[in-house]
């Protein structure tokens, strides 16, 4: 007896290569690759899907799941190409699934900001302009799957083959400024690794205490100085995630004593998400 049919959900934001990766899939697995965005643009005039997306896609997906119902019948997996960009999506999405008999799958394609928006560039159109234009708004409104989500996550970017990968795990309370993009300037000694990173080059941050939480980013800028004290003169302290020189010296003379310091020296690494 066949098993149930899987049903992959694609979830990631604008420009993270989801129907690229879906067109992959499909032919590595046999399943069906269905693009609410491509269907709705068959089923309706640049005219109306423009000037009415919301109505239009939201009967183009009730279609579509229809077509899913159908599928799952037939034992035929099916990639559902959406972007399912919250949890509660998901979540109904994965109960809709199971209650027609199929098995869900969450993948989850991401690359980092400044990849997504050097992809949307390439792109034309009105609708691909003002996603562009209104990006970090509409970033807003994206929920990236949580530990509690059952999910595989697809890096889904290459570097240029200047620029090198870079790991740094850092303490939760600061791990969290920096995703939040609260804190734009991570601090540390200019040891061995530390002189490898370049302007260009990504780091993958990851929370010290929890390895599977984690982001990239873009290095923009790096500021080096002897030691800390002398780097506040450089950087803005509080993108550095801290609310005065004092606090920031003490914190770090913690991590890096003065003797390090000044064996080393020190660098203010700024990032990009």
């Amino acid at each position: 007896m066949k098993k149930s049919s899987t049903v992959y959900l694609i979830c990631g934001f604008l420009g993270a290569g989801k129907t690229t990766y879906s067109k992959k899939l499909a032919q590595n697995t046999g399943a069906l690759h269905l693009n609410p965005d491509d269907v709705c643009m068959q089923k309706y005039k640049p005219q109306e899907y423009e000037n009415n997306w919301e109505a239009c896609f939201a009967k183009t997906l009730d279609f579509l799941w229809q077509k899913v119902a159908s599928y799952i019948t037939q034992n035929q997996d099916v990639i559902f190409d959406m972007g399912f960009w919250s949890k509660s999506s998901r979540q109904n999405a994965i109960a809709k699934i199971k209650h027609m008999g199929g098995e869900p799958i969450i993948h989850y394609i991401y690359a980092p900001d400044f990849i997504l928006k050097q992809r949307l560039m390439t792109r034309s159109g009105k609708i691909a302009e003002q996603n562009l234009l209104n990006f970090e708004v509409i970033k807003k409104s994206f929920e990236a799957p949580e530990q509690d989500e059952n999910f595989i996550i697809i890096n889904n970017f290459e570097l240029p083959a200047e620029n090198q990968m870079h790991k740094m795990s850092v303490q939760e309370k600061y791990f969290n400024l920096l995703k939040s993009d609260r804190k734009t300037i991570e601090l540390r000694l200019f040891d061995e690794k530390r002189q490898k990173i370049k302007i260009g080059d990504v780091i993958e941050f990851s929370n010290a205490s929890n390895a599977k939480d984690t982001f990239f980013a873009q290095v923009i800028d790096l500021y080096k100085a002897p030691d800390f004290k002398s780097l506040c003169s450089k950087i803005s302290i509080q993108q550095a995630g801290f609310s005065s020189q004092d606090e920031l010296v003490k914190t770090l003379e913690e991590f890096y004593p003065p003797q390090r310091q000044k064996e080393f020296g020190v660098i203010g690494i700024e990032i990009q998400i």
